[in-house]
């Protein structure tokens, strides 16, 4: 016997180790899901760096701008006599050759490679450097790649004397766009493309131009690279926005510069203007330090006006220097105290400011990777390590409305990629969140009623015998993949839901018109004996009357439309109510996710159900309460707690269900509260996404966030039932 018992303590201790370990490697693993999520987002909220450290110092004084290049290890620098060099960080300079001999006039467009310069018999040269990468790949490290040079000379517009501002680039096939500003406050556009002669194969230069006059001299000029735009600064403190519509009738408009007044009659004037990356947004900076982005737009009447979008913190003086980034919306503003503030315009935020140590700034570029830049000075250049791989993210990126290129006004948008490279990604998490709750609630609307109800009629109601039929083939339907859901729920149900639109609007009425009917005279019939008082007849009566009234519905479909809606249901919606119908919509959403969450909801609140004590039960219908009440006062209120688990257990099911939604919608991050508008959840959006996203970026960790969102949402609900699930405990455990 004591040996027995031995054994039987051994095997009690060695239970509760398998069972503690088993529990704690599931904690353990559980810390460790979120640990490893917290891991890889944490990333998105380190700070930008910058290291300044000092240049080479012999370098020519007269610097009027600069490009930077690939590897971030030298510009290409030109200096106002037309001389090209190439300016390496160890101090080493290269001279080339001479952009024209003695210009009147360098003209250059921040971030870009492409200078424009006048000469003095008025001829304009237009210049475009390319990098080139060493031939010999083995040694790519140690060559230093070089720069070709690809120029055009134009005839003479005016004579060099006239001109004030100058600017001009190269497009990819050939053309040439110049805009040229007179002393006398004259704007001339001049345009030449290349044709080429079918019939003798040559090629030429057909010029158009256009001049308008502006209320004073251009001090600043910029001309996108394909002359459609141009953007400049006048020397009465006004901008000028010129929006061509065609070669021959641009159109022009003038606006106060942005900013606020030095005094009560010196307006601030624009000290730096540039184009971001796409040349759809401009940074313009004042001369009392206001750095701001405007988007060039067109109103009603189709006049071109900068529009304010955001403002970023001011300098300590007037910006001498914009320098744009070459492969996003960043930006970097310098002014004349040395002061750097590195920024990006999507985000609205500044990522970094600091003190470059150079006093006599004249100009300066971003390195092409973004990981570096160069100011130059009179009295040397001062070099900047830049580390700041998501500057695109902030919260008010994520969860705030936003402002973006070319949209009117702020908005919640949710596009990671375009099929053009000048876009601005837009990572809003708010139309995720508020698809990832509006799937979930639109299911448990349809789950709930049915899941709870039918638990109860199968608990209270159904006969042993048929309790054991009816429950398996319910819980069966949970072993049914979501893959086969959704591709149902989108390729089958859908179209048949978009054409008998009416019929399912009728069927709010008629499932429940024709359940009371049907109870009713199943009542009815019974008392009089004419059918037995069974629960499978009922069972069977109610199938009948669920099953006549969704035929009923479907065949009342056409002619109801026809009648009610003037033949188009979807029409009607759109017109009288202004809703648009997608065929893939949250309605098929509810009805797929729906079923894929009865069976969960079902079982646990009819495990809940069936515990409540037997005794309760009799007790209560010993006292003259027939069953109905006795579910409704009785076994509800007992089995509480163990209903609402059941509803937040299929409320996490619904919360992170990904292939039904990702088949049965539209995926549109569209933040709609109608049924018949399509949604993207957070789930559906990570399987749609991470595939495409490049390890280590921003989208790639935003994703990660949502994951991590995900997870605390589901956690604070599950803690919050928990709670409510404890009250009710309370409550009602004295029955």
């Amino acid at each position: 016997m004591a040996g027995a018992v031995g054994r039987r303590r051994l095997t009690d201790r060695i239970a509760t180790l398998l069972f503690s370990a088993g529990g704690l490697f599931a904690v353990l693993l559980i810390l460790g899901m979120l640990a490893f999520l917290v891991w890889e987002v944490v990333p998105l909220f380190v700070p930008a760096s910058a290291t300044p450290s000092a240049g080479p110092r012999a370098i020519p004084e007269n610097i009027a701008g600069c490009t930077g290049s690939e590897r971030g290890d030298h510009v290409l620098a030109w200096t106002r006599s037309g001389e090209l060099l190439r300016i390496e960080n160890t101090g080493a300079v290269h001279r080339g050759p001479q952009l024209c001999a003695a210009p009147a006039l360098i003209g250059s467009m921040p971030g870009s490679n492409e200078v424009a310069a006048l000469a003095a018999d008025g001829a304009i040269v237009l210049a475009r450097f390319s990098e080139i990468a060493p031939a010999d790949a083995a040694s790519r490290a140690a060559v230093v790649p070089g720069w070709a040079l690809q120029r055009v000379q134009l005839e003479p517009m005016l004579p060099a004397a006239e001109v004030a501002a100058l600017s001009g680039r190269l497009g990819d096939d050939g053309a040439a766009h110049v805009a040229v500003a007179t002393n006398d406050g004259r704007l001339l556009l001049r345009h030449s493309r290349r044709v080429d002669n079918m019939f003798t194969g040559e090629s030429e230069l057909q010029h158009s131009t256009a001049e308008l006059r502006l209320s004073a001299a251009a001090q600043i000029l910029r001309i996108t690279a394909d002359g459609k735009n141009v953007v400049a600064a006048l020397a009465n403190g006004r901008i000028a926005c010129v929006v061509e519509a065609d070669a021959e009738h641009p159109v022009l408009r003038e606006q106060e510069a942005p900013g606020v007044t030095l005094g009560a009659d010196i307006p601030a004037y624009a000290s730096a203007i540039a184009p971001l990356f796409g040349e759809q947004a401009w940074v313009v900076a004042c001369s009392d330090g206001a750095v701001g982005v405007w988007f060039l737009m067109r109103n009603a009447e189709g006049a071109p006006h900068l529009d304010f979008v955001r403002s970023f913190p001011a300098l300590s003086s007037a910006a001498r220097l914009i320098a744009p980034a070459w492969r996003d919306k960043s930006f970097m503003v310098a002014d004349a105290a040395g002061v750097v503030s590195l920024c990006h315009s999507t985000s609205g935020r500044e990522v970094w400011r600091g003190r470059s140590g150079l006093k006599d700034l004249q100009t300066g570029c971003l390195a092409v990777k973004g990981d570096g830049a160069t100011l130059l000075g009179a009295s040397g250049a001062a070099l900047l390590r830049i580390d700041n791989p998501h500057p695109d993210i902030s919260f008010s990126a994520w969860f705030l409305p936003v402002r973006y290129e070319g949209y009117g006004d702020s908005s919640l948008t949710w596009q990671s990629s375009s099929g053009n490279d000048d876009y601005e990604p837009k990572l809003s998490l708010l139309p995720l969140l508020f698809g990832t709750l509006k799937g979930t609630l639109f299911a448990l609307l349809l789950a709930v009623p049915l899941g709870v109800g039918a638990a109860i009629f199968s608990s209270q109601f159904l006969g042993p015998r048929l309790r054991g039929i009816v429950k398996p083939v319910v819980e069966m339907m949970a072993s049914l993949p979501s893959v086969v859901l959704g591709f149902i729920a989108g390729l089958w149900l859908a179209p048949i839901l978009e054409r008998v639109l009416p019929g399912v609007f009728l069927l709010a009425l008629a499932l429940p018109a024709g359940a009371i009917i049907a109870g009713t005279v199943m009542r009815w019939a019974a008392k009089r004996g004419w059918i037995p008082g069974k629960p499978g007849a009922a069972l069977l009566g109610q199938l009948l009357a669920v099953v006549g009234s969704v035929a009923f519905a479907l065949w009342i479909s056409p002619s109801l439309e026809r009648a009610a809606f003037g033949g188009d249901a979807r029409m009607w919606l759109r017109e009288m109510l202004g809703l648009t119908y997608d065929q893939r919509n949250a309605l098929v959403v509810a009805l797929g996710m729906g079923f894929a969450v009865i069976p969960i909801v079902f079982s646990l609140a009819d495990e809940a159900l069936s515990n409540v004590p037997r005794s309760l039960v009799l007790g209560s219908l010993a006292l003259g309460a027939d069953r109905w009440e006795t579910v409704r006062r009785v076994v509800l209120p007992a089995a509480g707690p163990g209903v609402f688990a059941a509803i937040m257990v299929g409320f996490g099911r619904a919360l992170g269900e990904t292939m039904i939604v990702l088949m049965a919608t539209g995926n549109t991050p569209i933040m709609s509260l109608s049924p018949f508008n399509g949604l993207r959840t957070l789930s559906a959006n990570i399987a749609t996404e991470i595939p495409e996203a490049p390890h280590g970026g921003t989208l790639y960790r935003t994703l990660f966030l949502s994951v991590l969102l995900l997870f605390v949402l589901n956690l604070a609900v599950n803690s919050v039932a928990d709670r409510v699930r404890e009250r009710l405990r309370r409550k009602h455990g004295a029955l």
